[in-house]
C-alpha cells in the first residue's frame, strides 16, 4: 500500500501542468495615423523597433496586452473572429482591434481615439512565440 501510494505521489508531482497561454513577442515596425475629422491624414512611417507582448489563448479566446484574468469573461467585452489564416479579436466597442496572422506571425493592432476628432492609429510588425503551444 505504502509503495502504491509512493508511486501515485511521484506521478502526480512529475504532472506537468501545461498552460493553454501564449506569450507572444511582438516586434512593432510601422505605424499609420488616419484621421477623418476636423482634417483628412493619411501617414505611415517605419519607426524605431518596439516590443509589445501579448497574451493569446486560443481555447478561452483572447488575445491581450495583461495576463490572463481568471475572473474576467473576454466574451462580454470582446469579438473574437477566426480563420484558417488569421484572428481578429477586437474591443466590442470599436476602440481597439489586434488582427494576428497564424502563418506568419505578422500582427495589426488599431487603436480608434477621439480627441479633437477621430483617428486611427495602427501598429504593425511581427511576433514570435515566446512562451505556451505553437500557433505559427
Amino acid at each position: 500500500m505504502k509503495k502504491l501510494l509512493l508511486i501515485l505521489i511521484c506521478l502526480f508531482v512529475s504532472f506537468e501542468v501545461r498552460s493553454k497561454e501564449v506569450i507572444l513577442k511582438c516586434i512593432m515596425t510601422y505605424e499609420q495615423l488616419i484621421g477623418q475629422k476636423p482634417i483628412k491624414v493619411d501617414k505611415t512611417k517605419k519607426i524605431p523597433p518596439e516590443t509589445e507582448i501579448l497574451y493569446f489563448n486560443k481555447k478561452k479566446k483572447y488575445i491581450t496586452q495583461e495576463p490572463n484574468d481568471p475572473y474576467i469573461d473576454y466574451s462580454e467585452y470582446y469579438n473574437w473572429r477566426e480563420s484558417d489564416s488569421e484572428i481578429i479579436f477586437d474591443r466590442k466597442n470599436g476602440v481597439k482591434t489586434i488582427t494576428l496572422n497564424l502563418y506568419d506571425g505578422s500582427i495589426k493592432i488599431e487603436t480608434v481615439k477621439t480627441v479633437g476628432g477621430e483617428y486611427r492609429f495602427i501598429k504593425t510588425g511581427k511576433c514570435e512565440k515566446i512562451k505556451g503551444e505553437k500557433i505559427f
